[in-house]
């Protein structure tokens, strides 16, 4: 025996699949918290299972992380076109959006900065709580982002656009999703 080589139980893989297999195999996926996709090779077959989960602190990192996305999107919007939106709104008109889009801009900074403090809560009834609390609060935004884009041009001149529908579809689609599992 050559001292050189490695010593294996295992036979040697001579295709890249059945080697991830049991790399995959090897791996501990209770404590990941991600993605994971599994194969199984049955020697002529190659089935994937997968396995999408995630964990409650990560939801709400995740949902922090949009609200703040939605926070600096506001600040960017106040920053550089408000005059391209509103070419010929008054100065007064001006000050006032401004003025309220930063408050939102801010709570949205806050909420996020919030959910990513809360995200180390350990009780799994606590964290439930925050998401629902948190699921409120976007229905809450989405039922003022549907009324201004079903009443634009009469009301209001408009919707959200298209990044904020973004963040207002996919967080309560995570907080769904961290309620109704029940193995996080």
């Amino acid at each position: 025996m050559n001292p050189v080589e490695p010593t294996q139980s295992k036979p040697i893989h001579n295709s890249e699949s059945p080697r991830l297999t049991f790399l995959l195999q090897k791996y501990d996926y209770s404590k990941c918290g991600q993605i994971v996709f599994k194969f199984v090779d049955s020697r002529s077959k190659i089935r994937i299972k997968k396995l999408f989960f995630m964990k409650l602190k990560n939801i709400l990192k995740t949902t922090g992380a949009l609200h703040i996305l939605l926070g600096l999107l506001i600040i960017s919007l106040l920053i550089f076109s408000v005059e391209t939106i509103a070419g010929d709104a008054s100065s007064e008109a001006l000050l006032l959006v401004r003025g309220t889009a930063d408050v939102v801009a801010a709570s949205n900074l806050g909420i996020g900065c919030l959910l990513i403090i809360c995200s180390s809560i350990k009780d799994k009834a606590s964290l439930r709580k925050v998401l629902s609390g948190e699921l409120t609060l976007i229905f809450c935004f989405l039922a003022v982002a549907l009324f201004n884009t079903f009443n634009a041009g009469t009301i209001v001149d408009g919707g959200p656009p298209l990044p904020f529908w973004i963040v207002l579809i996919v967080n309560p689609l995570l907080c769904i999703y961290g309620l109704v599992n029940n193995k996080n």
